[in-house]
């Protein structure tokens, strides 16, 4: 995973922040049924703030992230790169990338995903997109999109809140592959099931 030393240490690590997760959430539950409790890797984790509302909400739960302070790797976050990471085959319900998957080789990240995540399991984004292009469809990876929507919204509020509170809005030169056009860019939240 690629590092980005500007959102490392933030304390609002994507647009929409809990709600947006809470959405997601609810739209998986559509997808499984309303008594779904699924084992969750959240890739990326950051601080660890949606494996502890997963673990609240009575899932079981984990994350990774390249880099985690001491506490957090105390608390049973993992300090790794899920592209080099071995995870048991079939071993998720469930994963999680909010802002993501955008800092990652998608071909690589896929392979990895499809490895871990069992047979119907479910993909929960959150992440920029092209505008000119529209909300990502992962049918060559073998995930169809069930639910999603455009949050342009919380695109706005969150680069407003980097430009107010830092005085400016280059966190997003991390970015690769010239995904840097952010008068092009917007951000989506979408729910993918594994065709298995």
């Amino acid at each position: 995973m690629e590092h980005c030393d500007f959102w490392g240490d933030k304390e609002q690590s994507h647009p929409g922040g809990t709600a947006l997760t809470l959405w997601l959430l609810e739209q998986a539950e559509k997808a499984k049924g309303p008594i779904w409790k699924g084992k969750f890797l959240d890739v990326g984790c950051g601080t660890g703030d949606t494996v502890k509302l997963l673990k609240n909400l009575g899932f079981q739960a984990n994350g990774i992230d390249r880099i985690l302070p001491l506490e957090l790797k105390e608390k049973g976050l993992i300090e790794g790169d899920f592209l080099k990471w071995f995870f048991p085959e079939d071993s998720y319900d469930g994963l999680f990338l909010e802002c993501t998957l955008c800092l990652l080789n998608e071909e690589e990240t896929f392979h990895n995903i499809t490895k871990c995540l069992k047979h119907d399991g479910l993909l929960l984004l959150s992440d920029i997109y092209r505008k000119d292009t529209g909300i990502p469809d992962y049918r060559k990876f073998g995930f169809q999109l069930i639910a999603a929507r455009t949050c342009e919204e919380e695109w706005k509020a969150y680069r407003s809140y980097w430009l107010w509170n830092y005085g400016k809005d280059n966190g997003f030169a991390c970015l690769p592959g010239g995904k840097t056009d952010l008068s092009n860019m917007s951000y989506y939240a979408g729910v993918y099931r594994a065709d298995g």
